[in-house]
């Protein structure tokens, strides 16, 4: 068959399936199961894939970069770089941060948050907290604050300006990440106005349940 995208997706979703979740289809015995994932392996080892995968990632066009993000690392190339340069020109493109995001390390997070900073930006951002779903186009930028928000849990003390924004965030889902975020940090890692921040919240949040969230986050502190 004609190698194309369409036919690689399907094989390294395959691939995937029967050496991370197949051993434990009741259908598909374990001889069978380790004969197709040899099979598999030795046509993903066919030449004509890493070519089709290294062009989607040259593109000019958006959308082709897109579809091959997920098979970069498959094929030996680190897609960071080139999401890195596509940001600033599709800055509220969720897809592209939670790929990048989740191949970060903590130099690497900072630097992203300082980046988001920018081009989001933070300063449209900042806004008076509201009971608000963020739901349509137009909440396309505190959608990709939220997927931020949501890695910052796992680096403590960094990314301050991006929760110290979504405190403030007209939408009440992402106001939520942020409490959480700063929840999961430890306490000596909380920089000297977080304190301030969640009580200047606590006395202008409109939704009971962030409200209880920070007011228990508020009371933990003491």
């Amino acid at each position: 068959a004609t190698a194309s995208l369409q036919r690689l997706h399907h094989l390294v979703t395959l691939e995937r399936y029967v050496t991370r979740w197949a051993s434990d289809n009741p259908h598909l015995a374990d001889e069978r199961r380790v004969h197709f994932t040899s099979e598999l392996k030795e046509i993903l080892r066919r030449p004509e894939w890493a070519p089709l995968v290294a062009s989607g990632l040259a593109s000019d066009q958006l959308r082709d970069v897109k579809d091959v993000i997920i098979l970069a690392e498959r094929f030996g190339f680190d897609p960071s770089p080139v999401i890195r340069a596509w940001l600033p020109r599709e800055p509220h493109e969720g897809y592209l941060w939670q790929s990048i995001l989740d191949r970060v390390d903590r130099a690497q997070m900072r630097e992203l948050v300082a980046l988001a900073e920018v081009i989001l930006p933070f300063s449209d951002l900042s806004t008076r907290p509201a009971k608000d779903l963020g739901l349509g186009p137009s909440y396309r930028a505190e959608g990709c604050l939220d997927l931020i928000l949501q890695h910052l849990r796992s680096f403590p003390g960094e990314g301050w300006a991006a929760i110290a924004t979504g405190l403030n965030c007209r939408v009440t889902r992402t106001r939520n990440m942020a409490v959480r975020a700063l929840a999961e940090w430890p306490r000596e890692t909380w920089p000297d106005d977080a304190h301030n921040s969640l009580a200047a919240l606590l006395f202008r949040e409109p939704d009971d349940g962030v409200r209880q969230r920070v007011r228990d986050l508020i009371e933990s502190d003491c």
